[in-house]
């Protein structure tokens, strides 16, 4: 309900010109170990209008953005994140509004890649952004005293009137326990949507080295990769 993924989203050729446009374009700047928000770890990164890419890479990026719903604001640039086969990886964090909408789209370029969901508690999302996480305003049943000691303790200062009922933010129905992880395989070539409870209620993750995916452990090696993102108007 929050992630799709398309296999084989472009042929091996568009893989080829993109990761070579990229790494050449890349290839002058030094892995940073560090990212201002903490998250991403031995990555290097560009920021690029789509009218500054060569004419014959165009087509797969508008096509990346053509995934977007019907009447989505896009951003009309390509964010694209190197991640060093060392150790590069994107460590688990839960998504703002703040730099844009409900969506994010991508395409993974030359490693497959694990990317790992876990649940977040109520007080690890966003303010704000509660109900896109998948969470609920409830009131505790009266005369339960332990549900309403947890309310309490989960309102917000001046949430409530002196004397109310107090509430507390539950998950809703299918939308996951708080801590519960979901592992999905991206292919190389394969594109992605993330949106809605995926983004703002689940921490996700890029692990980096070996990882073993599956009920049949199969072992999924994270090399380089290049990943190209593109993102819809914030609110």
């Amino acid at each position: 309900k929050w992630l799709r993924v398309q296999e084989d989203f472009i042929t091996r050729e568009e893989e080829k010109a993109l990761a070579l446009y990229f790494h050449e374009r890349l290839c002058g700047q030094q892995y940073s170990e560090g990212h201002w928000d903490s998250v991403i770890v031995s990555y290097r990164e560009t920021l690029m209008a789509w009218e500054e890419l060569p004419a014959a890479l165009r087509p797969a990026v508008e096509r990346l953005a053509s995934l977007f719903e019907p009447g989505a604001q896009v951003q009309r640039k390509v964010h694209a994140i190197d991640l060093s086969e060392s150790h590069g990886r994107i460590d688990g964090h839960v998504d703002s509004v703040k730099f844009c909408g409900e969506h994010v789209i991508g395409l993974c370029l030359l490693s497959p890649a694990v990317m790992r969901f876990k649940r977040a508690a109520p007080d690890e999302v966003h303010a704000g952004t509660e109900e896109r996480a998948g969470y609920v305003k409830v009131k505790p049943q009266a005369g339960d005293a332990a549900g309403a000691a947890a309310a309490s303790a989960t309102d917000a200062p001046g949430d409530m009137a002196p004397g109310a009922a107090t509430t507390e933010w539950v998950a809703a129905p299918g939308t996951g326990a708080p801590g519960e992880t979901v592992d999905v395989l991206l292919r190389r070539r394969s594109a992605y949507v993330m949106y809605g409870v995926g983004r703002f209620g689940y921490e996700h993750a890029v692990l980096g080295g070996v990882q073993r995916f599956g009920p049949e452990e199969v072992k999924v090696r994270r090399r380089r990769r290049i990943s190209l993102i593109v993102r819809d108007e914030a609110d």
